[in-house]
């Protein structure tokens, strides 16, 4: 706690060198958000997410990542129908330098990364977007910040949410600089990230995975947005869920019984069928979801009853639940 308390304190300091052209200023690009929103096989909301944020930032930098389910044809579709969008294809299995290759095709000061399943939260006409746009408005447009953004998480369906993942932080707002990129960062999974556990026969940890994390100059204060902005729809059909829990596994080694296996799909129905004894995806993913609902509650209403536009969703996706 006492180191945190310091480095916050290093940071405030630091931060107050743009006054004395010790460190850049964020001013050096025009006043206005860059949206990005990078996209892999996230066909289903990609509109209502992109609509979302579409009057709150002032260009949409939009990068597919190989995409095969028609994210890529439905992205061309809506950027017809609007200017602020910019599109770009860059396929890598680096979550760092895909990032960071969205990150050069920005122009704005601000930089709010989106993904294609977060949609910001509308009520009675008002989007919560409005608020963090009047947030950052207001304070001192002389210095470096970076922001996580709280969402809430809706998983499997439309009324449930892990316990203990009800509200995260995966979204994020800063200001640009040269110096401010996504780095490799290692991680140990001793279980699933997800908090969910297979019986032991099952279970494909732990692994050790590279993962991506933002890396700041000594210069940027850091904070968060003191409010839920958007929900994140973690409602995927069954096989999505499947492929995700392999893909630590698959990333730490794509290998089985020493074949090296490139494909992350290839890799999870070999091992479903060699390891698991199922026929097919479909059958594995339907005991998989069976265990994950184990571990699910209802949603939790002291979030505040589901918001208008996510309703709306709510009923335009209805599906028979995948738990």
């Amino acid at each position: 706690m006492r180191i945190d308390i310091f480095k916050k304190i290093v940071r405030e300091i630091f931060s107050y060198g743009t006054y004395f052209n010790i460190v850049p200023k964020p001013n050096l690009r025009p006043n206005g958000i860059s949206a990005m929103v990078k996209v892999y096989n996230e066909e289903r909301y990609l509109e209502e997410s992109i609509d979302s944020v579409m009057d709150f930032v002032d260009e949409i930098v939009v990068v597919d990542n190989g995409s095969i389910d028609g994210s890529w044809e439905k992205l061309n579709k809506i950027k017809e129908k609007n200017s602020k969008i910019k599109l770009y294809k860059f396929e890598n299995k680096n979550f760092w330098n895909f990032s960071n290759y969205v990150i050069e095709k920005t122009s704005y000061r601000w930089l709010l990364k989106w993904d294609a399943d977060f949609v910001a939260i509308v009520n009675k006409g008002k989007n919560e977007l409005s608020f963090l746009k009047s947030f950052i408005d207001t304070i001192d447009d002389n210095i470096h910040y970076y922001f996580k953004i709280p969402l809430v998480e809706l998983v499997g369906d439309f009324n449930h949410q892990f316990p203990t993942m009800r509200v995260r932080k995966d979204a994020e707002i800063f200001t640009y600089s040269d110096s401010a990129r996504y780095i490799p960062v290692e991680k140990f999974f001793k279980t699933s990230p997800y908090p969910y556990k297979l019986p032991n026969d099952f279970e494909i940890f732990p692994c050790k995975i590279k993962m991506e994390g933002l890396k700041l100059p000594y210069y940027y204060r850091l904070g968060e947005i003191p409010r839920n902005i958007a929900f994140h729809l973690n409602i995927k059909p069954s096989t999505r869920y499947l492929i995700r829990y392999f893909w630590p596994s698959w990333a730490s080694s794509n290998k089985i019984d020493n074949k090296e296996i490139n494909e992350l799909e290839t890799y999870v129905k070999e091992w479903i069928t060699k390891k698991w004894g199922f026929k097919n995806l479909e059958e594995a993913a339907k005991f998989f979801c069976d265990e994950m609902k184990k571990s699910l509650v209802e949603y939790d209403i002291s979030l505040g009853n589901l918001p208008d536009n996510i309703k709306i969703l709510a009923e335009k996706f209805y599906v028979e639940s995948n738990i």
